[in-house]
Protein backbone atom coordinates (compact mmCIF):
# COMPACT_ATOMS: atom_id res chain seq x y z
CA UNK A 1 0.00 0.00 0.00
CA UNK A 2 1.48 3.34 -0.97
CA UNK A 3 0.36 6.90 -1.48
CA UNK A 4 2.04 9.86 -3.19
CA UNK A 5 2.71 13.05 -1.24
CA UNK A 6 3.99 16.38 -2.55
CA UNK A 7 7.27 17.74 -1.16
CA UNK A 8 7.14 21.55 -1.30
CA UNK A 9 5.79 21.31 -4.84
CA UNK A 10 9.20 20.33 -6.21
CA UNK A 11 9.46 16.68 -5.34
CA UNK A 12 7.30 13.60 -5.15
CA UNK A 13 7.90 10.93 -2.56
CA UNK A 14 6.57 7.41 -2.53
CA UNK A 15 5.79 7.02 1.18
CA UNK A 16 5.49 3.28 1.70
CA UNK A 17 4.06 1.80 4.86
CA UNK A 18 3.76 -1.90 4.00
CA UNK A 19 5.59 -4.23 1.67
CA UNK A 20 4.61 -3.88 -2.01
CA UNK A 21 5.20 -7.28 -3.63
CA UNK A 22 4.55 -6.06 -7.19
CA UNK A 23 7.05 -3.19 -6.89
CA UNK A 24 9.70 -5.42 -5.33
CA UNK A 25 9.27 -8.04 -8.03
CA UNK A 26 10.04 -5.41 -10.67
CA UNK A 27 13.12 -3.99 -8.89
CA UNK A 28 14.54 -7.20 -7.38
CA UNK A 29 18.09 -7.74 -8.79
CA UNK A 30 18.65 -11.01 -10.62
CA UNK A 31 21.68 -13.18 -11.22
CA UNK A 32 24.35 -14.53 -8.89
CA UNK A 33 26.42 -12.04 -6.94
CA UNK A 34 30.16 -11.70 -7.56
CA UNK A 35 30.94 -11.27 -3.86
CA UNK A 36 31.16 -13.52 -0.80
CA UNK A 37 30.82 -16.77 -2.75
CA UNK A 38 27.72 -15.60 -4.58
CA UNK A 39 25.82 -14.56 -1.44
CA UNK A 40 26.30 -10.82 -2.04
CA UNK A 41 27.45 -7.91 0.09
CA UNK A 42 27.31 -8.59 3.84
CA UNK A 43 25.21 -6.23 5.95
CA UNK A 44 25.21 -6.31 9.76
CA UNK A 45 22.17 -4.55 11.21
CA UNK A 46 21.59 -3.27 14.75
CA UNK A 47 17.89 -2.39 15.15
CA UNK A 48 16.67 -0.72 18.34
CA UNK A 49 12.86 -0.90 18.65
CA UNK A 50 10.67 1.27 20.83
CA UNK A 51 9.97 -0.03 24.30
CA UNK A 52 6.58 -1.77 24.45
CA UNK A 53 3.95 0.02 26.54
CA UNK A 54 4.10 -1.05 30.20
CA UNK A 55 1.53 -3.49 31.45
CA UNK A 56 -1.18 -2.39 33.83
CA UNK A 57 0.36 -1.60 37.19
CA UNK A 58 3.91 -2.00 35.90
CA UNK A 59 6.46 0.65 36.81
CA UNK A 60 9.28 1.56 34.49
CA UNK A 61 12.39 3.69 35.04
CA UNK A 62 12.41 7.03 33.26
CA UNK A 63 15.74 6.27 31.62
CA UNK A 64 14.82 2.73 30.53
CA UNK A 65 16.25 1.90 27.11
CA UNK A 66 15.46 -0.78 24.60
CA UNK A 67 18.26 -3.17 23.69
CA UNK A 68 19.39 -3.39 20.03
CA UNK A 69 18.65 -6.55 18.07
CA UNK A 70 21.51 -7.66 15.81
CA UNK A 71 20.95 -9.45 12.50
CA UNK A 72 23.09 -10.28 9.47
CA UNK A 73 21.95 -10.42 5.85
CA UNK A 74 23.28 -10.22 2.30
CA UNK A 75 22.19 -7.99 -0.59
CA UNK A 76 23.01 -8.11 -4.28
CA UNK A 77 25.45 -5.49 -5.55
CA UNK A 78 22.75 -4.28 -8.00
CA UNK A 79 20.22 -3.68 -5.22
CA UNK A 80 18.58 -0.29 -4.75
CA UNK A 81 18.12 1.69 -1.56
CA UNK A 82 14.49 0.51 -1.44
CA UNK A 83 15.63 -3.13 -1.80
CA UNK A 84 18.00 -2.66 1.14
CA UNK A 85 15.37 -1.12 3.42
CA UNK A 86 12.65 -3.64 2.53
CA UNK A 87 14.99 -6.61 2.95
CA UNK A 88 16.16 -5.28 6.32
CA UNK A 89 12.65 -4.70 7.62
CA UNK A 90 11.59 -8.18 6.49
CA UNK A 91 14.38 -9.66 8.60
CA UNK A 92 12.74 -8.14 11.68
CA UNK A 93 9.16 -8.72 10.48
CA UNK A 94 8.38 -5.00 10.77
CA UNK A 95 7.58 -4.18 7.13
CA UNK A 96 4.09 -3.05 8.11
CA UNK A 97 5.38 -0.66 10.81
CA UNK A 98 8.30 1.22 9.25
CA UNK A 99 7.42 4.18 7.02
CA UNK A 100 9.67 6.19 4.75
CA UNK A 101 9.69 8.18 1.53
CA UNK A 102 12.27 8.50 -1.26
CA UNK A 103 12.21 11.62 -3.44
CA UNK A 104 11.75 10.76 -7.12
CA UNK A 105 13.73 13.83 -8.18
CA UNK A 106 16.04 14.66 -5.28
CA UNK A 107 16.61 11.08 -4.13
CA UNK A 108 16.32 12.17 -0.48
CA UNK A 109 15.34 9.52 2.07
CA UNK A 110 12.71 10.77 4.51
CA UNK A 111 12.08 8.19 7.27
CA UNK A 112 8.92 8.84 9.26
CA UNK A 113 9.39 6.72 12.35
CA UNK A 114 13.05 5.70 12.42
CA UNK A 115 16.60 6.99 12.02
CA UNK A 116 19.28 5.16 10.05
CA UNK A 117 23.09 5.51 9.92
CA UNK A 118 25.83 3.45 8.29
CA UNK A 119 29.44 2.53 8.99
CA UNK A 120 31.98 1.11 6.53
CA UNK A 121 34.81 -0.84 8.12
CA UNK A 122 38.33 0.62 7.76
CA UNK A 123 37.12 3.90 6.26
CA UNK A 124 36.21 7.36 7.52
CA UNK A 125 32.52 6.59 7.01
CA UNK A 126 31.47 5.99 10.62
CA UNK A 127 27.94 6.58 11.93
CA UNK A 128 27.01 8.65 8.87
CA UNK A 129 23.32 9.37 8.31
CA UNK A 130 21.95 7.50 5.30
CA UNK A 131 20.06 10.48 3.88
CA UNK A 132 19.73 9.93 0.13
CA UNK A 133 20.35 7.63 -2.81
CA UNK A 134 23.80 9.17 -3.32
CA UNK A 135 24.83 7.95 0.15
CA UNK A 136 23.71 4.43 -0.78
CA UNK A 137 25.69 4.64 -4.04
CA UNK A 138 28.77 5.72 -2.05
CA UNK A 139 28.36 2.71 0.26
CA UNK A 140 28.17 0.23 -2.61
CA UNK A 141 31.12 1.73 -4.50
CA UNK A 142 33.25 1.82 -1.34
CA UNK A 143 32.64 -1.74 -0.14
CA UNK A 144 33.20 -3.25 -3.59
CA UNK A 145 36.87 -2.32 -3.26
CA UNK A 146 37.24 -4.67 -0.27
CA UNK A 147 38.04 -8.36 -0.50
CA UNK A 148 34.96 -9.22 1.58
CA UNK A 149 32.47 -6.36 1.00
CA UNK A 150 30.51 -5.51 4.14
CA UNK A 151 29.00 -2.56 6.01
CA UNK A 152 26.87 -1.91 9.09
CA UNK A 153 23.45 -0.28 9.50
CA UNK A 154 22.16 1.17 12.76
CA UNK A 155 18.39 1.71 12.83
CA UNK A 156 16.55 3.25 15.77
CA UNK A 157 12.74 3.26 15.82
CA UNK A 158 11.15 6.57 16.84
CA UNK A 159 7.63 7.59 17.78
CA UNK A 160 5.16 8.37 15.01
CA UNK A 161 2.25 10.76 15.48
CA UNK A 162 -0.67 9.54 13.37
CA UNK A 163 -3.19 12.06 14.79
CA UNK A 164 -4.46 9.89 17.60
CA UNK A 165 -2.44 11.88 20.14
CA UNK A 166 -3.79 15.29 19.16
CA UNK A 167 -4.94 16.06 22.70
CA UNK A 168 -1.49 15.24 24.06
CA UNK A 169 0.08 17.53 21.43
CA UNK A 170 -2.11 20.43 22.59
CA UNK A 171 -0.85 19.91 26.14
CA UNK A 172 2.79 20.03 25.01
CA UNK A 173 2.54 23.07 22.73
CA UNK A 174 4.04 25.23 25.45
CA UNK A 175 6.99 22.90 26.04
CA UNK A 176 10.37 23.46 24.41
CA UNK A 177 10.90 21.70 21.12
CA UNK A 178 13.64 19.53 22.63
CA UNK A 179 11.12 17.83 24.96
CA UNK A 180 8.83 16.67 22.17
CA UNK A 181 9.17 13.18 20.71
CA UNK A 182 11.55 12.99 17.76
CA UNK A 183 10.00 11.96 14.43
CA UNK A 184 13.14 11.73 12.30
CA UNK A 185 15.92 14.02 11.09
CA UNK A 186 15.11 17.71 10.84
CA UNK A 187 15.53 19.78 7.69
CA UNK A 188 18.73 21.24 9.18
CA UNK A 189 20.15 17.74 9.78
CA UNK A 190 19.29 16.61 6.26
CA UNK A 191 20.90 19.74 4.82
CA UNK A 192 24.02 19.12 6.91
CA UNK A 193 24.15 15.45 5.82
CA UNK A 194 23.99 16.54 2.20
CA UNK A 195 26.90 18.94 2.81
CA UNK A 196 28.91 16.09 4.36
CA UNK A 197 28.25 13.91 1.32
CA UNK A 198 29.38 16.71 -1.00
CA UNK A 199 32.58 17.19 1.00
CA UNK A 200 33.34 13.45 0.96
CA UNK A 201 32.88 13.30 -2.81
CA UNK A 202 34.94 16.42 -3.52
CA UNK A 203 37.90 15.50 -1.30
CA UNK A 204 38.24 11.80 -2.08
CA UNK A 205 42.03 11.31 -2.08
CA UNK A 206 43.46 9.83 -5.28
CA UNK A 207 47.07 9.88 -4.11
CA UNK A 208 48.10 6.24 -3.69
CA UNK A 209 50.98 7.25 -1.44
CA UNK A 210 48.49 8.73 1.06
CA UNK A 211 47.08 6.39 3.68
CA UNK A 212 43.69 8.13 3.92
CA UNK A 213 40.65 8.15 1.67
CA UNK A 214 39.33 11.67 2.31
CA UNK A 215 41.87 14.50 2.52
CA UNK A 216 41.85 18.28 2.25
CA UNK A 217 44.97 19.78 0.61
CA UNK A 218 45.88 22.56 3.05
CA UNK A 219 47.51 25.62 1.49
CA UNK A 220 50.13 26.76 0.71
CA UNK A 221 51.92 23.44 0.16
CA UNK A 222 48.79 21.29 -0.29
CA UNK A 223 49.72 19.12 2.68
CA UNK A 224 47.07 16.45 3.25
CA UNK A 225 44.76 16.87 6.24
CA UNK A 226 42.78 13.69 6.92
CA UNK A 227 39.07 14.56 7.01
CA UNK A 228 37.69 12.45 9.86
CA UNK A 229 33.98 12.44 10.77
CA UNK A 230 34.78 15.24 13.26
CA UNK A 231 36.29 17.34 10.46
CA UNK A 232 33.34 16.68 8.13
CA UNK A 233 30.70 17.44 10.77
CA UNK A 234 32.49 20.64 11.84
CA UNK A 235 32.89 21.82 8.24
CA UNK A 236 29.28 21.00 7.28
CA UNK A 237 27.87 22.72 10.39
CA UNK A 238 29.74 25.89 9.44
CA UNK A 239 28.40 25.75 5.86
CA UNK A 240 24.65 25.42 6.50
CA UNK A 241 22.10 26.01 9.20
CA UNK A 242 21.88 28.70 11.89
CA UNK A 243 25.61 28.39 12.70
CA UNK A 244 26.69 29.15 9.15
CA UNK A 245 29.94 31.13 9.10
CA UNK A 246 30.80 33.72 6.44
CA UNK A 247 33.39 32.60 3.93
CA UNK A 248 32.95 28.87 4.65
CA UNK A 249 32.07 26.77 1.59
CA UNK A 250 33.17 23.60 -0.19
CA UNK A 251 36.58 25.15 -0.91
CA UNK A 252 37.22 26.94 2.40
CA UNK A 253 36.91 25.17 5.80
CA UNK A 254 36.16 26.98 9.06
CA UNK A 255 39.07 28.63 10.84
CA UNK A 256 39.55 26.08 13.62
CA UNK A 257 42.66 24.31 14.92
CA UNK A 258 41.67 20.88 13.57
CA UNK A 259 42.21 22.18 10.03
CA UNK A 260 45.68 23.50 10.94
CA UNK A 261 48.39 21.22 9.53
CA UNK A 262 50.61 21.97 12.54
CA UNK A 263 47.97 20.90 15.09
CA UNK A 264 48.51 17.60 16.92
CA UNK A 265 45.67 15.89 18.77
CA UNK A 266 47.16 14.23 21.89
CA UNK A 267 44.14 11.89 22.19
CA UNK A 268 44.47 10.41 18.70
CA UNK A 269 45.63 6.84 19.46
CA UNK A 270 45.96 5.91 15.78
CA UNK A 271 48.23 8.88 15.10
CA UNK A 272 50.41 8.12 18.13
CA UNK A 273 50.69 4.47 17.05
CA UNK A 274 51.73 5.46 13.52
CA UNK A 275 54.36 7.88 14.85
CA UNK A 276 55.73 5.26 17.24
CA UNK A 277 55.88 2.67 14.45
CA UNK A 278 57.68 5.12 12.13
CA UNK A 279 60.15 6.02 14.87
CA UNK A 280 60.94 2.34 15.54
CA UNK A 281 61.30 1.61 11.81
CA UNK A 282 63.63 4.56 11.27
CA UNK A 283 65.70 3.62 14.32
CA UNK A 284 66.15 0.07 13.07
CA UNK A 285 66.97 1.16 9.52
CA UNK A 286 69.43 3.88 10.61
CA UNK A 287 71.19 1.88 13.35
CA UNK A 288 74.94 1.51 12.62
CA UNK A 289 76.14 -1.92 11.61
CA UNK A 290 78.77 -2.94 14.15
CA UNK A 291 80.97 -5.91 13.30
CA UNK A 292 83.06 -7.41 16.10
CA UNK A 293 85.97 -9.55 14.95
CA UNK A 294 86.81 -12.00 17.73
CA UNK A 295 90.22 -12.90 16.32
CA UNK A 296 92.59 -13.35 19.26
CA UNK A 297 95.25 -15.49 17.49
CA UNK A 298 98.03 -13.00 18.25
CA UNK A 299 97.21 -12.97 21.96
CA UNK A 300 97.00 -16.76 22.00
CA UNK A 301 100.41 -16.89 20.31
CA UNK A 302 101.95 -14.76 23.01
CA UNK A 303 100.40 -16.83 25.79
CA UNK A 304 101.62 -20.08 24.20
CA UNK A 305 105.15 -18.74 23.62
CA UNK A 306 104.73 -18.79 19.82
CA UNK A 307 104.12 -22.52 19.99
CA UNK A 308 100.99 -22.18 17.91
CA UNK A 309 97.41 -22.27 18.98
CA UNK A 310 96.09 -24.75 21.46
CA UNK A 311 94.38 -27.62 19.56
CA UNK A 312 91.44 -27.39 21.93
CA UNK A 313 90.97 -23.74 21.00
CA UNK A 314 91.49 -24.45 17.32
CA UNK A 315 88.82 -27.12 17.27
CA UNK A 316 86.34 -25.23 19.45
CA UNK A 317 82.99 -24.52 17.75
CA UNK A 318 82.57 -20.98 16.51
CA UNK A 319 79.74 -18.91 18.01
CA UNK A 320 76.62 -18.60 15.86
CA UNK A 321 75.38 -15.04 15.46
CA UNK A 322 71.63 -14.93 15.14
CA UNK A 323 70.20 -12.24 12.97
CA UNK A 324 67.24 -10.26 14.21
CA UNK A 325 64.15 -11.22 12.19
CA UNK A 326 62.89 -8.56 9.82
CA UNK A 327 59.59 -6.81 10.44
CA UNK A 328 56.62 -8.73 9.11
CA UNK A 329 54.75 -7.15 6.21
CA UNK A 330 51.62 -5.22 7.14
CA UNK A 331 48.22 -6.92 7.02
CA UNK A 332 44.96 -5.00 6.85
CA UNK A 333 42.56 -5.23 9.78
CA UNK A 334 39.82 -6.85 7.68
CA UNK A 335 42.19 -9.51 6.27
CA UNK A 336 43.59 -10.12 9.77
CA UNK A 337 40.11 -10.69 11.23
CA UNK A 338 39.11 -12.98 8.35
CA UNK A 339 42.34 -15.04 8.47
CA UNK A 340 42.15 -15.72 12.21
CA UNK A 341 38.32 -15.97 12.39
CA UNK A 342 37.72 -12.95 14.63
CA UNK A 343 34.08 -11.90 14.84
CA UNK A 344 32.77 -9.00 12.77
CA UNK A 345 31.72 -7.17 15.96
CA UNK A 346 35.24 -7.47 17.39
CA UNK A 347 36.69 -6.24 14.11
CA UNK A 348 34.39 -3.21 14.23
CA UNK A 349 35.50 -2.40 17.80
CA UNK A 350 39.13 -2.39 16.66
CA UNK A 351 38.24 -0.21 13.68
CA UNK A 352 36.42 2.26 15.95
CA UNK A 353 39.70 2.92 17.82
CA UNK A 354 41.55 3.25 14.48
CA UNK A 355 43.56 0.02 14.70
CA UNK A 356 44.62 -0.59 11.08
CA UNK A 357 46.13 -4.06 11.48
CA UNK A 358 48.02 -6.49 13.73
CA UNK A 359 51.22 -4.45 13.38
CA UNK A 360 49.60 -1.79 15.63
CA UNK A 361 48.56 -4.17 18.42
CA UNK A 362 52.05 -4.57 19.90
CA UNK A 363 52.11 -0.84 20.68
CA UNK A 364 48.83 -1.05 22.64
CA UNK A 365 48.69 -2.29 26.21
CA UNK A 366 45.92 -4.57 27.46
CA UNK A 367 44.60 -1.68 29.55
CA UNK A 368 44.23 0.42 26.38
CA UNK A 369 42.11 -2.24 24.68
CA UNK A 370 39.98 -2.89 27.77
CA UNK A 371 39.46 0.84 28.16
CA UNK A 372 38.18 0.97 24.58
CA UNK A 373 35.28 -1.31 25.47
CA UNK A 374 36.69 -4.79 24.77
CA UNK A 375 35.84 -7.65 27.11
CA UNK A 376 38.43 -10.01 28.60
CA UNK A 377 37.39 -12.76 26.18
CA UNK A 378 37.73 -10.44 23.19
CA UNK A 379 41.14 -9.31 24.44
CA UNK A 380 42.25 -12.94 24.69
CA UNK A 381 41.06 -13.66 21.12
CA UNK A 382 42.98 -10.65 19.81
CA UNK A 383 46.23 -11.57 21.58
CA UNK A 384 45.92 -15.18 20.42
CA UNK A 385 45.43 -14.08 16.79
CA UNK A 386 48.33 -11.62 17.12
CA UNK A 387 50.65 -14.37 18.41
CA UNK A 388 49.66 -16.77 15.62
CA UNK A 389 50.23 -14.00 13.06
CA UNK A 390 53.73 -13.38 14.46
CA UNK A 391 54.57 -17.11 14.25
CA UNK A 392 53.56 -17.42 10.61
CA UNK A 393 56.47 -18.06 8.26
Amino acid sequence: MSQLESDNGNDTRDRTRVHDDDLDAENEPSGESMYNNGKGIAVSVAFTPLLPPPATGEKRCKNAKSQPINRALFIHENSTLRNLLDTTFEQYDISDKMMYGIGNRSGLLAPTNFTITYTILRTNYKNIVLGNISDFTTIMEEVKEHRSPAFKLTIVETKYDDGEEAEEDEDTEGEPAGKRAATGPTDEEMEQNEAIANLARQYTCEDRACGFRICWPAPPEAKHVNLTPLHLNTWAAAMVGPNKQPGVDLDNPPNTKIFDVTYTDPTDIAMLSRRRLNAVTQTQSSAPSIVINNDFKDIVGLLNGDRGPDPAIKNAPQPVLRQQPALRPKLSLLDFCNRFELSRWLCEKLDNIDVTGPHCLRFLQNADLLGAGLSLGELADIRDAEERWMLET
